[in-house]
Parts: C-alpha cells; sequence; structure tokens
C-alpha cells in the first residue's frame, strides 16, 4: 500500500523550524544594520535592487538573499516604481539618529563569528567554507563551484535532512486554499518543481490531483532520492525525474519516461 504525503503531523514543528531558522535572521538583520547601513541609505531616497547592489557593493544573488529576508521581516517594501523603501516599522526605529532607534541595539552582535561570516557570505557571493582557492564544498549546485551536492553520501544525507522539513509542510501546501484558489487541475497539467529534491512536494500534489503529472528537475545524485520517494509513495507513473542545473539549463517541458533519471 503507497504511502501517503497528504498525511499531516499531529503536532505543527512551525516552532521548531523557528528557533532554527532564527539565528539566520538575526545574522543578515545585524549584518543589514551594523555594516552595510541599509535603513541610513532607504532612509535618504528609494533605491532600485540595481543601485542597492552598487552602493552596497554586492551581487545581484547576494542581494536578493538580503533585501528578500528583510521584506519577509516587514523592514523593506517596494513601492509602486519598483523601488525599495522602508517600513514604519523600520523607519522608527531603524534609521540612525531617529527618536526610537534601536540600531545601535542591535549593533551589539557587530562583531559575533556568525554576524561576521554573513557578512563575508555576502560580500564574496560564495557558500560557506570556500575561501580563494575554493577549499570546501557547497550545499546548493553552482556551476564552477564544488557541490556536496555531486558527491553521493552528502547529497544523499542533506537531501534527506531537508526531505524531514518538506514531510511536514507538504501535506499543508497540498491542501492550502491559496493554492487551490490560483491552481485550478480541472484537466491535465504538468508541475515543474525547480530544484525539487526528493520531490515530497510534488509528490503530496499528484496524489491530491490524480490528473497532474510533475516534473523534478535538480542534480544526479539527488534525483537518485527522488526515484525512491516517487515509488515508496506509488506516484512513480506520473513523477518524471530530470537531470539540470537550475541556474544554466533551459527549463524542461513535456514528459520523458517516468521517475527515471
Amino acid at each position: 500500500m503507497p504511502s501517503s504525503a497528504l498525511q499531516p503531523p499531529a503536532d505543527n514543528p512551525t516552532q521548531i523550524f523557528e528557533i532554527f531558522r532564527g539565528s539566520y535572521g538575526s545574522e543578515l538583520l545585524t549584518a543589514a544594520t551594523a555594516h552595510f547601513n541599509v535603513f541610513g541609505m532607504l532612509a535618504r531616497e528609494p533605491l532600485t535592487l540595481a543601485q542597492l547592489c552598487e552602493r552596497l557593493k554586492l551581487a545581484a544573488r547576494p542581494a536578493i538573499v538580503l533585501t528578500t529576508a528583510l521584506a519577509a521581516m516587514n523592514l523593506i517594501a517596494k513601492n509602486e516604481d519598483g523601488r525599495f523603501v522602508l517600513t514604519p516599522l523600520a523607519t522608527a526605529h531603524l534609521v540612525p539618529g531617529a527618536d526610537f532607534d534601536v540600531s545601535d541595539y542591535v549593533g551589539l552582535a557587530a562583531s559575533f563569528p556568525g554576524v561576521l561570516e554573513m557578512v563575508e557570505r555576502l560580500k564574496s557571493n560564495k557558500p560557506a567554507g570556500l575561501d580563494e582557492s575554493d577549499q570546501g564544498a557547497a550545499f546548493i549546485y553552482r556551476q564552477g563551484v564544488r557541490s556536496a551536492m555531486e558527491t553521493r553520501e552528502l547529497a544523499r544525507h542533506f537531501t534527506l535532512a531537508l526531505a524531514g522539513r518538506a514531510k511536514n509542510v507538504a501535506p499543508v501546501l497540498a491542501e492550502h486554499p491559496v493554492l487551490a484558489e490560483h491552481v485550478t487541475l480541472r484537466g491535465p497539467a504538468t508541475l515543474l518543481d525547480v530544484g525539487g529534491g526528493t520531490g515530497i512536494y510534488s509528490v503530496a500534489l499528484l496524489q491530491k490531483h490524480e490528473q497532474l503529472r510533475a516534473i523534478v528537475l535538480d542534480r544526479p545524485e539527488v534525483l537518485k532520492l527522488a526515484v525512491e520517494f516517487a515509488r515508496e509513495y506509488g506516484v512513480e507513473d506520473r513523477l518524471d525525474c530530470r537531470e539540470g542545473d537550475m541556474f544554466v539549463d533551459k527549463l524542461p517541458t513535456g514528459r520523458r519516461h517516468p521517475a527515471d533519471p
């Protein structure tokens, strides 16, 4: 009997995830405040992403990481012109010199090792563990960077670790009313899961919608796990695994063959 990816956990693990990921948010906030002066810059004038990149001396990718995190914290937003502006919360509390400014308080962590490492990651646009001689390995595949996702043991360990979280989230995603409102599956359709790992999100949606097919695009070692998951959950006839680099390869369309990289 195939397993179900639609059965949610009895207890909501969100608190565990928020505690675990909270340190990264703190480090990004401190970096933005004490090292890059993002809030002081935006207090003077709204800026496009390109202008922020130029003034912060960051490549596009780390700038997107930083601005996405700050937007999620409700500290910056985009105006009608697509430029970044401060939210009222940031204006009141993170602009240097404001009446209720707490930027110096946040800055107390400016020299913490985790913050300094985060700043270096953003400035160098390299994953943790990589120096100028390209030592170490990244867990997210990027062309030209040695990746743990190309090594069988590390790829399996990291992908299964992410799957632990995904198994908790996938049933909620599949049943979410917003998804149901915006994704109407009244006939045959194909879902493209870019960087899908084990494909557990696709599996849940495949079990929810019998007429749906899915393509998981990822690295070869990762896809071996997607094949296993497809078989375990009984959707191997509707899940297609495609090898590829999501940063440079053309995104696939249509079916090739089920659950076989």
